[in-house]
């Protein structure tokens, strides 16, 4: 799977990435319990913090889609510590239902956040999330990818590879974190 070669690359990039596998099969139509995916989310950063043996200045959390809706909702409500967020296709509303915005926690977050959006994604008009990156306390930075839809595929006239739009976001999320995680923190992070 070309998403593999992302991760592969974040690692290479002293990195530690974690990916949630889905649970998928027959009749699955719905997602976890959201107090199923906090845990799952607080479980795996309590071993990142405590059994992986790394001591890390900084953590960042990055989500694609629901993954990044529930570590949004977790630094919303100061259960999740780290220095910055990278939301990958923020599901802000459902699909065809743009008067369900999903927006609420957003405004109570106090750290850097990275929002990847595609032009073409139905859970998340670009316009809408404009208007809420406005209204936003912390700092923020939209990248938008021409013709991407919810996974960030572009149609076969854009001419451009999955894994070209994958380099490049990375390098986007790289370019981020230098630019604005370049110096120590003036005060070292706090184990929980």
């Amino acid at each position: 799977m070309k998403e593999k070669r992302v991760i592969i690359s974040l690692a290479e990039k002293e990195s530690v990435p974690v990916e949630f596998e889905k649970e998928k099969g027959k009749g699955k139509k719905a997602p976890d319990p959201p107090k199923k995916l906090d845990q799952t989310w607080l479980s795996v950063f309590e071993y990142f913090q405590k059994e992986s043996g790394l001591s890390p200045n900084r953590i960042f959390a990055a989500g694609k889609s629901m993954g990044g809706r529930i570590a949004s909702q977790l630094i919303a409500r100061e259960q999740l510590s780290v220095n910055g967020l990278v939301l990958l296709g923020y599901p802000l509303h459902p699909p065809g239902r743009k008067d369900k915005i999903r927006d609420d926690h957003l405004y109570n977050i106090k750290i850097p956040m990275l929002f990847f959006a595609g032009t073409r994604d139905a859970l998340c008009d670009l316009e809408l999330l404009k208007r809420v990156l406005k209204r936003l306390k912390a700092p923020w930075k939209l990248e938008v990818i021409d013709g991407g839809d919810h996974s960030f595929k572009l149609l076969r006239s854009y001419n451009i590879t999955e894994q070209s739009i994958y380099e490049r976001m990375l390098a986007k999320t790289v370019h981020w974190v230098s630019e604005n995680f370049a110096r120590p923190p003036l005060y070292p992070r706090k184990r929980q």
